[in-house]
């Protein structure tokens, strides 16, 4: 016998006080998972009837319009298609394309270990979208278990949800200033033409 036997109630009592710890440490999980913002129900997977009928009438418009007028609609389209999910993180991904187009031509540009700096700057910023929105939770999910052993608790909890295809973009995103830094690739002038470069929905292999 490891100890004196517990009487029922004292069993009872136990039982009850496990439960409500497993209980708490449930909510207090449930708390901390990343939701899924209001109005994010929406999707668009290439499997989905919202899909098949997406894709067929963004090609019957593309084939109407005059050649000026398709990059623009597979842009809005592109738009369309990635706003699906959440169309707030489209944000994100605008930021993005925002960066990598000026430090092309800032790079192209450029002379000496300016060249580099632009780049590592170009970089730094897309690491750093990619690691604050894929490994966020999980980064802060340690400083509470770490604050922990001090008795300390974070003020507010982190419930960060990845965009859908942020990794895709953002190494496609380096690899165009990478190249422009080596000389293999021209800085891209045309603002719209780098944005549906990097937008052009069907890369998007998962779907929103």
């Amino acid at each position: 016998m490891c100890g004196p036997e517990l009487s029922a109630g004292e069993r009872r009592g136990w039982t009850a006080a496990h439960a409500d710890g497993i209980v708490s440490r449930c909510r207090r999980q449930h708390r901390c998972a990343p939701r899924r913002p209001p109005g994010s129900t929406r999707s668009m997977l290439f499997n989905s009837f919202s899909f098949a009928v997406f894709f067929p009438v963004v090609t019957v418009l593309y084939f109407a319009l005059p050649y000026r007028w398709r990059n623009a609609l597979l842009l809005v389209a592109s738009c369309i298609f990635y706003c699906a999910a959440i169309p707030a993180y489209l944000l994100i991904l605008w930021f993005t394309i925002v960066v990598d187009y000026f430090a092309g031509l800032l790079i192209e540009s450029a002379t000496g270990p300016q060249r580099k700096r632009f780049l590592l700057l170009s970089i730094c910023a897309n690491v750093g979208v990619l690691v604050v929105f894929k490994y966020g939770n999980f980064i802060w999910g340690n400083v509470a278990w770490l604050g922990s052993f001090v008795h300390w608790q974070p003020p507010f909890h982190v419930a960060i949800m990845m965009p859908i295809g942020l990794s895709f973009h953002t190494f496609q995103a380096m690899s165009y200033t990478i190249e422009v830094y080596r000389g293999r690739q021209a800085a891209e002038r045309h603002f719209w033409t780098y944005a549906l470069y990097v937008m052009f929905y069907p890369q998007l292999v998962a779907g929103p």
